[in-house]
């Protein structure tokens, strides 16, 4: 953990018995919020994978007591009544008090429970770490001897240059097909930094990591309602988002 120096104490040390105004105050949080974006176009529900380019970023976490976190994914929505369950992978930033950590990360959730967990580092191993630098992330659902399954593998670019290595695999999940998403989450407080940039967007046509176009739109999704106030989709291009201060949540 970096040490604070002198000068800068005495600022930390006015700052916490001077008075607090209305303007200044700090609202914590103590759950999760989080924005999602999707893909649009035609057959939204039939993607049998999403895979993207989403920097690593130096995220301020802010300073609110506890657990503070800023975490991004390439995310799998289920179809129908069930689009709470996901497959996702992707990066957190964190912080519990004793220093932050940089990590990958992949989930699977059956009505937004976590079933599977795991994390991983620069070369999917889980006894290394990451840094901040621009890295890919990507999830498909694989083919089996009958053809597509219920197992879905996730894998990590960690030189941004096509070349994965497989971090982990979802077996008889509930989910063979659903809607590319991508997804910005944070814990902590209004400090907490929500910035991110999503590009290089496909969305997977096939299984086994075949068929794959590239995203021809992204708009806000609303299914669970989601958006962290403040923090709004800016659209680049079809395959190119950032999550942006001063952006609306949408109604």
């Amino acid at each position: 953990m970096m040490r604070i120096r002198g000068p800068l104490l005495i600022v930390v040390l006015l700052g916490l018995i001077l008075p607090v105004t209305d303007a200044q105050a700090l609202v914590c949080y103590s759950g999760e919020r989080n924005t999602f974006v999707r893909r649009t176009g035609s057959n939204l529900f039939e993607s049998r994978g999403v895979k993207g380019r989403v920097p690593i970023r130096n995220s301020a976490l802010g300073v609110c007591p506890g657990f503070r976190d800023h975490h991004a994914t390439v995310h799998m929505r289920g179809i129908g009544n069930n689009q709470l369950d996901a497959i996702e992978i992707g990066w957190f930033k964190e912080n519990d008090g004793s220093g932050d950590v940089y990590r990958g990360f992949i989930e699977y959730q059956v009505n937004s429970v976590a079933i599977g967990y795991g994390e991983f580092g620069w070369n999917c191993a889980t006894n290394t770490f990451l840094t901040p630098h621009s890295a890919r992330f990507k999830t498909f659902n694989s083919l089996g001897p009958g053809g597509e399954t219920f197992n879905w593998a996730l894998y990590y670019d960690d030189d941004n240059n096509g070349t994965y290595c497989l971090v982990g695999s979802f077996t008889n999940t509930v989910m063979k097909k659903g809607l590319a998403t991508g997804e910005t989450g944070i814990f902590g407080g209004d400090d907490t930094n929500a910035y991110d940039h999503f590009n290089i967007l496909y969305y997977a046509t096939q299984p086994a990591d075949a068929g794959w176009l590239s995203w021809g739109g992204n708009a806000w999704y609303s299914t669970p309602p989601n958006c962290i106030p403040g923090w709004g989709r800016h659209r680049i291009h079809d395959d190119d988002y950032e999550i942006q201060v001063g952006y609306p949540c949408p109604e």
